[in-house]
């Protein structure tokens, strides 16, 4: 059996310009180092969030900077688009404690929440959100983001 000898650690000094460029191609933003990838939609005011694992404390720290640097220049979220095969959960209780923060933070300034999602705890969410939130709240299956779209964007 051949021994594989352990790869030794590779230092890259990059320039911002050729940081970017790297970026770009490999198609990976620093926020996708979370469990949770979002993106604000500034002229329609909808906020896309797509978590893929587990979530933790840090995954909200990004998306709150951004929600709260969007709102003080914007009275209001249009909508936020939470689109996840399966809810993945929580890493621990200080995921959970960040994602009620998050919610308890800006229930007030969203007008609606798409669920997009084939999960069996869809149905409570949507029932939670419309008692956590002063939103609208509506649930569509995984495949049906397009038509989520749409409802956000005909309020």
């Amino acid at each position: 059996m051949l021994r594989q000898e352990p790869r030794k650690p590779v230092l890259r000094v990059l320039s911002r310009a050729a940081f970017q460029r790297a970026q770009a191609y490999s198609e990976v933003s620093l926020q996708e180092l979370h469990m949770l990838n979002y993106s604000l939609m500034k002229p329609e005011g909808i906020l896309l969030l797509e978590p893929h694992g587990p979530l933790t404390e840090q995954d909200f720290d990004g998306v709150s900077q951004d929600v709260d640097d969007f709102l003080a220049e914007h009275p209001k979220l249009h909508g936020v688009m939470i689109q996840s095969k399966d809810f993945p959960g929580w890493q621990n209780w200080a995921g959970f404690s960040a994602h009620m923060g998050f919610v308890r933070d800006h229930r007030h300034q969203v007008e609606q929440i798409a669920l997009v999602t084939d999960s069996h705890l869809a149905g409570m969410a949507e029932f939670v959100g419309r008692h956590l939130t002063h939103a609208e709240v509506r649930h569509f299956p995984f495949t049906e983001d397009a038509m989520a779209m749409q409802w956000l964007h005909a309020a």
